[in-house]
């Protein structure tokens, strides 16, 4: 099985699409924090922008959820925005001050805000705190980010990605 966690309107097709929002009409509607799947059976796991929006004691949770499931050779794909990334981008004038708030703070939503803020090399700390190591992943090939701009889909400047395994 192939899940994508918390895809929003951005369902990847040949993926089981799983979200805590039914109004955004998931294949599953689940809590990240308590997945209803057996252990060891999901090989590939898809979160693209979701974990910037727990809180930290969840982000463990989560991310213990996503190891219980994992299949021993399985893989998970993250992107996260960065802040530090984010204001090197708004120094550059690459992005203007709205954008820039909304990556640090979100829509202000109770699903939408923003509760972490990561910055360069977090989520690698986090990921081998619970038992996953990582590569850094090339989202120019990573064939379903979220872009800001579907009409011109390149990463965007602040975006980051990871590819975990288990250890």
């Amino acid at each position: 099985m192939k899940i994508n966690i918390g895809p929003d309107i951005f369902k990847i097709p040949g993926m089981v699409n799983i979200d805590i929002r039914p109004e955004v009409h998931p294949d599953l509607v689940m809590n990240i924090k308590n997945l209803g799947i057996k252990n060891l059976s999901v090989a590939e796991i898809h979160m693209g922008n979701i974990l910037e929006h727990l809180f930290p004691i969840d982000l463990i949770a989560a991310l213990a959820e996503c190891h219980r499931i994992l299949a021993p050779n399985g893989q998970m794909c993250i992107t996260i925005p960065l802040v530090d990334l984010a204001l090197q981008s708004r120094l550059e004038k690459k992005i203007s001050e709205e954008t820039y708030t909304h990556i640090l703070k979100g829509d202000g939503t109770p699903f939408g805000s923003h509760k972490i803020q990561f910055q360069m090399g977090d989520i690698e700390r986090y990921l081998w705190q619970n038992g996953f190591k990582c590569e850094v992943l090339d989202l120019r090939t990573y064939p379903f980010l979220v872009v800001s701009n579907m009409s011109n889909p390149v990463p965007d400047p602040w975006q980051y990605g990871v590819k975990a395994f288990k250890i």
